[in-house]
């Protein structure tokens, strides 16, 4: 039931976001979403909220790309801490959901296509995704009551049509998310000096 339990939670949290819930009900019926002792309990939680409206429709060429790829990948965090890092195919599609929990995604080494869509909802939660140097960045997502930030400098990306192109989507609520781009030589330099005999190590010697 945990994958319904983050879906209610999901979605109170929307109805939440569009006024549709008070900051009490939201908590009472939080609370009641961990002690549903079966998928009835949680459908009630629910049944009597409006339906929201459906998303703005995906672009054209979006949409192309997904179906010709037509691979999603989910990171999910619930109540927990999920960290990556190292080597890694990214598919068109990310999902990175954190329902109060926290994820922390270091994808400098990982590959990416023409057209990547990271979509990122946290909720109560921490979402923090490093990217490599050499990609750029589009950043649609937004906020309410929490932040949803790229520290990646349009001045510092590549021309248009000559790198991989990388965009965030989603929102966060009473939450955190922060995207930056680093060049991949610093893992390089953090690992070998984590490496070294402590008596090496040059941090803290004169």
């Amino acid at each position: 039931m945990n994958e319904q339990r983050d879906r209610v939670v999901q979605q109170l949290s929307e109805q939440f976001a569009a006024d549709r819930l008070s900051i009490d009900e939201l908590e009472r019926r939080l609370d009641l979403v961990y002690q549903a002792a079966s998928p009835a309990d949680l459908v009630a939680l629910t049944a009597d909220l409006p339906a929201l409206l459906a998303p703005p429709t995906v672009n054209a060429s979006l949409a192309s790309t997904r179906s010709r790829v037509n691979v999603v990948r989910r990171i999910r965090s619930l109540f927990g801490n999920v960290e990556r890092s190292g080597p890694m195919d990214v598919p068109s599609l990310l999902e990175v959901r954190a329902t109060f929990a926290n994820v922390e995604l270091d994808l400098r080494e990982a590959s990416f296509g023409a057209l990547t869509e990271i979509s990122i909802h946290a909720t109560f939660g921490n979402v923090e995704i490093t990217l490599p140097e050499g990609v750029r960045v589009e950043n649609d997502g937004d906020g309410f009551l929490g932040s949803f930030e790229c520290h990646v400098s349009p001045g510092a990306m590549p021309m248009v049509g000559t790198a991989p192109v990388v965009r965030l989507t989603g929102r966060t609520i009473l939450g955190n998310v922060e995207v930056s781009a680093e060049p991949p030589d610093t893992i390089d330099a953090m690992q070998q000096h984590s490496a070294l005999p402590y008596s090496q190590r040059s941090i803290g010697r004169g």
